[in-house]
């Protein structure tokens, strides 16, 4: 019973979202997370697994719509000089967050979750100033080696916490490894493949085409890589990202693939997932000691060290030019939300140094009062039917989605970025 009354209020909360966004002049995404807050304290979005399955499967391909946003071959035509900077950067970016962490004494897991990239917000930037501005031009390729980094990052990270130092982490590492070299060679046997036989694109994912081909075909490797990742024990999310990472390399001619994709994606999937994040916090857990404080201390945090690490690119953007840099990539959106499940689920006991995820708060703020939860370090599972809904996508960055969403607060809509970097827009 419980998931006819949730598909009722799925029903009117993604139709009414876009309206309710653009009456109260706020993005859409965070009016999606309201919408689920207060539909869920007002009992109108009961527990249900295939509530929760159905927002694990938008979170998963929120993250392949990312990948679809990165051109491996416009990376890799990146001028040297860009390529030098950008990895100054990202490397201050994760010294300074260790320094802070060490120097305020702060829980570590803010080492990864500070220096977190993503680039899917930039594309507002990009309808807002144009292709011709140098820090948005510079953004975009740092943005899209950040977010590789960062879910590599993530995904060690969550290795490390499940597993700890051991043979047990090695194996995870050495299969995460063998996975990238295995994603690379594909990507280069079907670079050589494309190039002597150009016809199989076509073949492939015809131009004009009234069966979908394109859409069966990126639905497909979606699944199929997710899978594949699966197996070797590793997080879904960077499968789930290289899997988008094919279409805008090899299957350019597409021109309205993404769009489709994303269609499909920001107008169902992507939005039960955000309504369901909401769905998982309750009001008052606004009201809890140290909450507020710890989201502004965050989001100083963030911002400080990119400020700081900008400093970079003064020579080459000026102060303007370089804060700007900063701040565009200060939205890290996706990758916020996976590494609070990631630290979730595996019972990280640094959490417990905020009320959030405290363990007597977990029943009161994140399971809605439901006794059936099993608190261990931290709320996990909200229900033991969630159980099934785990175990299907087999991973601990979206098996669990109470998500502790109080810990992002920049949503923003997303759209697919401009894969065309303008490098000789730029001064250097």
């Amino acid at each position: 019973m419980n998931e006819i009354y949730v598909l009722i209020a799925l029903s009117f909360l993604i139709f009414a979202s876009p309206f309710l966004a653009s009456l109260a002049r706020i993005p859409l995404s965070p009016m999606e997370i309201m919408l689920g807050i207060i539909a869920a304290n007002l009992g109108l979005l009961p527990p249900s697994a295939t509530f929760d399955l159905a927002a694990q499967i938008g979170f998963c391909y929120l993250m392949f719509l990312a990948g679809c946003e990165v051109d491996f071959r416009a990376l890799l035509a990146m001028p040297r000089k860009i390529l030098r900077l950008i990895l100054i950067f990202l490397a201050l970016l994760y010294i300074l967050s260790a320094l802070a962490v060490w120097i305020f004494e702060l829980p570590q897991m803010l080492i990864i979750a500070a220096p977190l990239m993503s680039v899917g917000l930039l594309s507002a930037l990009y309808k807002e100033y144009g292709k011709d501005q140098a820090w948005l031009n510079l953004a975009m390729p740092a943005g899209v080696i950040g977010e590789l980094i960062s879910i590599a990052v993530l995904t060690v990270g969550g290795i490390y916490l499940k597993n700890g130092f051991g043979v047990e982490m090695a194996l995870h590492i050495g299969a995460l490894l063998g996975f990238s070299a295995a994603a690379l060679a594909v990507f280069k046997g079907l670079e050589i493949l494309f190039w002597w036989f150009p016809a199989l694109k076509t073949v492939i994912m015809p131009k004009y085409d009234k069966n979908e081909k394109d859409v069966r075909f990126a639905m497909a490797l979606f699944c199929l890589i997710c899978a594949g990742v699966m197996l070797l024990g590793l997080e879904v999310v960077i499968g789930a990202f290289i899997a988008g990472t094919f279409l805008p390399t090899f299957f350019s001619h597409k021109d309205d693939l993404i769009e489709k994709l994303s269609s499909f994606g920001f107008g169902f999937l992507v939005p039960i997932f955000f309504i369901h994040t909401g769905a998982v916090i309750k009001l008052e857990a606004l009201l809890m000691p140290g909450v507020m404080s710890f989201a502004a201390s965050l989001a100083a945090l963030m911002f400080g060290i990119r400020l700081l690490a900008s400093a970079t690119f003064l020579s080459t953007l000026g102060r303007k030019g370089a804060a700007l840099f900063a701040l565009s990539l200060s939205m890290p959106l996706t990758l916020v939300i996976a590494t609070a499940t990631l630290f979730d689920c595996t019972h990280y006991d640094g959490l417990d140094d905020f009320a959030l995820f405290d363990v007597a708060a977990g029943d009161r703020v994140l399971d809605r009062g439901n006794d059936g939860v099993t608190d261990v370090g931290v709320t996990t599972l909200r229900a033991t039917e969630n159980a099934d809904a785990q175990e299907l996508l087999g991973t601990s960055v979206v098996g669990d989605l109470e998500s502790r969403l109080l810990l992002d607060h920049l949503f923003s809509s997303v759209r697919p970025v401009p894969r065309d970097w303008a490098w000789s827009e730029l001064t250097w």
